[in-house]
């Protein structure tokens, strides 16, 4: 904690923005016609290894998502609650976006927050970039609270049981048990919300 404040760290993809409905319709389109093509939607990514379920190559697999970064100011977002939720969570928090991209993605994800009314300064403090093939990159910054969907940080976490991971929703970590003290799943913003609100009663966080 700093000046002991809880830490609040949030991801982008699948957490704010629905980058995964940008992924697979450029897969259909880069891929239509080709030897076994099937289209694909966001219920097909069932798990984080999707790629290999469909064929695709790993150098694949980030070439869309490239193509997708290209693309990201017209990525459609997951919740319009999101922007309030994290303002009213930054007048008590630290609040910081951490995401796992390319750094030359910072400026048009930048804009693209601020297109949703996520503002640096307003509903987040910081921006930070980690190394999108580091998986556990994020857990090394110490934060105390997690709002991510991916399934890599949910078996990393029960091993830091002072950390907390409220796992966003998605197809892709159906799978991953969700049983552990410090994992609590949630389906929207004002889920996340409602936990924190319980957790600080609780807990009795400032």
């Amino acid at each position: 904690m700093k000046n002991n404040k809880l830490e609040i760290a949030v991801d982008v993809d699948g957490v704010l923005i629905d980058t995964m409905i940008t992924f697979c319709n450029i897969y259909n389109d880069v891929y239509d016609g080709s030897e076994g093509f099937k289209r694909k939607t966001v219920e097909d990514v069932t798990s984080w290894q999707f790629n290999h379920e469909w064929g695709l190559p790993d150098e694949g697999l980030w070439n869309i998502f490239d193509l997708v970064s290209q693309q990201l100011l017209f990525v459609p977002i997951i919740d319009p609650l999101a922007s309030k939720i994290m303002r009213k969570l930054r007048k008590k928090y630290i609040v910081d976006v951490v995401t796992a991209r390319e750094e030359d993605d910072r400026d048009v994800l930048v804009r693209k927050l601020w297109k949703h009314r996520i503002i640096e300064g307003v509903n987040y403090d910081c921006l930070h970039i980690v190394d999108r093939h580091d998986f556990t990159a994020k857990l090394s910054m110490n934060y105390n609270i997690y709002i991510d969907d991916s399934p890599n940080l949910v078996e990393e976490i029960k091993k830091h049981k002072d950390k907390l991971l409220l796992l966003y929703d998605q197809p892709w970590n159906q799978h991953c048990d969700c049983s552990s003290n410090n994992i609590i799943r949630v389906k929207s913003w004002r889920e996340v919300w409602k936990v924190i609100l319980l957790l600080r009663k609780q807990l009795r966080w400032n």
